[in-house]
């Protein structure tokens, strides 16, 4: 399985032993259709023949039945009933052809689109300085739906060939005559045909680069909203924006008229035989004229199939020959080395050295620019390590470096004294990016992508409760779990709980009302049980008997969060219910600071043995990174931990600061001696 997801090539030729039952149940298929048709065209010639017989043509009784129902002697009924039996059989074949051809289509997307995503995330970082992500989106949207139609295309080819043989062999039997103008006329069709979508394909090629190129703008547009706004560019953006769409559509018209030419071709293919076959009927004396007679109504029901199947394979062919273009825009996804599933994670922590680490680029001068320069690290396990420098000093490059999302020009890096590669690294690592990115779903998928978004997630929340609460994302879990609903009926020491939220709140309400001091006047907590309605949020089953319209709703809630401290129980489960909360596309309904408290989490929760973070405190107020620092710190003692930063705060909490400048060690110091040696630093 894991090795057919890696090899793309593979599952873009047509060809593929995964499909090997599909392609034969098609073949099969194929052959019993083309028999069937050769049956129907033999019955029509036959029911024709029994009625332009002479005797039965003067017959009293032909006389009165071509009036109403011709056909109703034995002879011919028997004909029609097996005319429509074979009917019955052409459609229900066609039926489950249908049903095959779509079970082999579905099967392969989804096989493609595996091996796709598994390309792309085991990507290097290089890789995504070339291409936008909406140039990826719009070619597996066209180009998996034109390479997987290829299948298709090809067993419907093997199809319709059959079907054609079908006709062209029961005419070979009635008149060769007719069978040589037949394929001629076809032929014809077919080269001309062939000539256009050569042509064509051409044109379908710079329409698919210049779609590119259009998909591109709109994410670069959107990723610049703000500046195009604020800075009043809207109408030099859509003067551009237009151009390139003026583009595409030059290119999608040449391609189109290309392809309109096709029908014009199949009739008229259509025309020149039928106008041939009338006259070999006509002046073809040497063939009995029954016989001539009882081929015409065949002719006209099997000459526009066979014109239209013919059609059909030359559009596949078509269809199959345009999607190489396709082919090879996905190849430049594959990537060119190895990658595991699942690799297995180190349970002891290691050291990390950096030997002669260095990276360079070439810059649009052919001239090479160096990055990273001869980079000598080494990092001790159970360490908490920060890297500090200017903007451009290569923090980041060698972070992606040592992450492997970067290959090294020269030097090596080791763990534990052996060499690290791509494919081991991800079994090393645990990394939290600077951009916090999260996707649409609930937290606990943001928390471990593997979670089945349709289960419960107490186990989830039992193996991260120490880092949800030494974080502080515990508090986002409540808060939103209180806007979700519960799903037990009973909670042991709820009556309790609500009971002192309602008094906290009703004494806010009531303020110094002496009279609020006998409960019983007011029956306040006359309706509170321990029951809940698993009809109303978490919030509502704790306000039974409190005025919240007359109460700021912070306040509300800053008075549930209080209470619920001495319920750890209740706080538990209403939390499990936060996991569910769905966050929205890139996490849009959590503010930074809640997005970044998930993406830190989500890092420890890979119990990596190297743990590294870009800028982990960048969007959190001081108290959450405050308790973000003591976390770090706490991780420290079992693993070692890398953190990229510009806090000052993050940087002197550390054991070691390393400096780089220019994207050299300009320093590897502890707190003290970086304070001393560069004191206006972090100012």
């Amino acid at each position: 399985m894991i090795e057919e997801i890696k090899n793309v090539s593979s599952l873009l030729r047509i060809w593929h032993r995964k499909y090997i039952y599909h392609i034969i149940s098609i073949l099969i298929l194929s052959i019993i259709s083309a028999f069937f048709t050769f049956a129907e065209s033999a019955c029509v010639q036959k029911i024709t023949s029994q009625l332009v017989k002479p005797e039965f043509q003067n017959s009293t009784l032909f006389q009165f039945l071509s009036k109403y129902i011709p056909w109703l002697n034995k002879e011919v009924r028997l004909l029609v009933i097996f005319f429509i039996f074979i009917e019955i059989v052409i459609a229900l074949l066609s039926y489950y052809q249908h049903y095959v051809l779509s079970v082999l289509h579905i099967r392969s997307v989804a096989d493609l689109e595996n091996s796709l995503l598994g390309n792309l995330i085991n990507q290097k970082e290089n890789f995504f300085r070339t291409i936008s992500y909406a140039e990826i989106i719009n070619r597996v949207n066209t180009d998996i739906a034109r390479i997987v139609g290829r299948r298709k295309s090809m067993a419907t080819i093997i199809l319709q060939s059959c079907f054609v043989s079908g006709y062209i062999i029961y005419f070979s039997m009635s008149s060769i005559w007719l069978t040589i103008v037949i394929l001629f006329a076809a032929l014809a069709s077919i080269l001309a045909t062939l000539q256009i979508t050569s042509r064509a394909k051409n044109a379908d090629r710079e329409f698919l680069h210049s779609d590119d190129s259009v998909k591109k703008d709109i994410e670069d547009y959107v990723r610049l909203h703000s500046d195009i706004v604020i800075g009043g560019k809207q109408h030099s953006i859509f003067r551009k924006f237009h151009k390139r769409q003026d583009i595409r559509r030059v290119n999608f018209l040449k391609y189109s008229n290309l392809e309109g030419f096709l029908l014009p071709i199949s009739t008229l293919g259509y025309m020149l035989a039928f106008g041939c076959m009338v006259f070999i009927l006509t002046f073809d004396t040497s063939i009995d004229s029954n016989v001539d007679v009882s081929l015409v109504p065949v002719m006209i029901m099997v000459l526009p199939q066979i014109f239209q199947r013919t059609r059909f394979i030359v559009l596949h062919a078509f269809e199959i020959s345009r999607s190489e273009s396709s082919v090879l825009r996905l190849l430049q996804f594959a990537t060119n080395h190895d990658w595991e599933f699942d690799s297995e994670v180190p349970q002891k922590p290691g050291q990390l050295r950096l030997e002669n680490l260095s990276f360079a680029i070439i810059n649009g001068n052919e001239v090479s620019v160096d990055l990273i320069r001869d980079v000598k690290l080494v990092f001790e396990p159970r360490k908490f390590v920060t890297i500090v420098g200017t903007a451009g000093s290569g923090k980041s490059t060698l972070i992606n470096l040592v992450l492997g999302r970067l290959v090294q020009t020269e030097g090596k890096i080791l763990f534990n004294g052996q060499e690290t590669n791509f494919e081991n690294r991800s079994s090393i690592f645990g990394y939290m990016t600077q951009s916090t990115s999260c996707f649409d779903g609930s937290i606990a998928e943001n928390l471990d992508i593997s979670t089945d978004p349709n289960t419960e997630h107490s186990e989830l929340f039992s193996r991260a409760e120490y880092s949800l609460r030494d974080s502080g994302l515990i508090h986002v879990l409540i808060d939103k779990g209180l806007s979700m609903y519960p799903k037990m009926l009973n909670l042991e020491g709820l009556e309790d709980l609500r009971m002192q939220i309602n008094t906290v709140l009703n004494r806010r309400f009531y303020q110094n009302d002496s009279s609020y001091l006998d409960t019983d006047s007011h029956g306040i907590f006359s309706k509170i049980t321990s029951s809940l309605n698993l009809d109303l949020t978490w919030e509502d089953n704790l306000l039974t008997s409190v005025n919240t319209h007359s109460l700021d709703s912070e306040i509300i809630r800053d008075s549930i969060l209080e209470c619920m401290e001495s319920y750890p129980s209740i706080e538990k489960e209403i939390a499990i219910s936060g996991l569910n909360y769905s966050i929205g596309r890139e996490g849009t309904k959590l503010s930074g600071g809640q997005r970044q408290l998930v993406a830190f989490c989500r890092t420890i929760l890979t119990e990596r043995p190297v743990l590294v973070f870009d800028e982990p405190t960048s969007a959190l107020d001081p108290s959450h990174k405050s308790l973000l620092i003591k976390t770090l710190q706490k991780h420290s003692k079992s693993k070692l931990v890398i953190v990229i930063t510009h806090d000052k705060e993050v940087a002197f909490s550390s054991d070691k600061i390393v400096l780089l400048d220019s994207g050299q060690v300009k320093a590897v110091l502890d707190g003290n001696e970086f304070a001393r040696k560069y004191p206006g630093f972090f100012d």
